[in-house]
């Protein structure tokens, strides 16, 4: 017999962990951003490195942390569309 559908308690097991690598990653976001802006330096590299840090490198782990939530949202979707059908008796999801 093949499996066909999802444990609900695995998949919202593997939302909760997406969830807590976006909020990680915001973290370390902050984290970082604040030692940089605290860290004795001064000058052009400076400059350079905080504006690649502040434009390119953080909107992507933004980027990053965003889909991590988007995937988080959709994991919990199914969960709860896998519920409501096996409450009503009716297939899997």
């Amino acid at each position: 017999m093949s499996f066909l559908g999802m444990d609900p308690g695995e998949v919202t097991s593997l939302a909760h962990q997406f969830n807590s690598a976006a909020s990680q990653i915001n973290s370390i976001i902050q984290t970082i951003t604040s030692a940089l802006s605290t860290t004795q330096w001064v000058g052009p590299d400076q400059q350079q490195f905080s504006g690649e840090w502040n434009g390119t490198h953080v909107a992507s782990l933004r980027g990053v942390a965003q889909v991590l939530e988007q995937e988080q949202q959709y994991l919990m979707q199914k969960v709860q569309q896998q519920e409501q059908a096996s409450s009503a008796g009716g297939s899997s999801v």
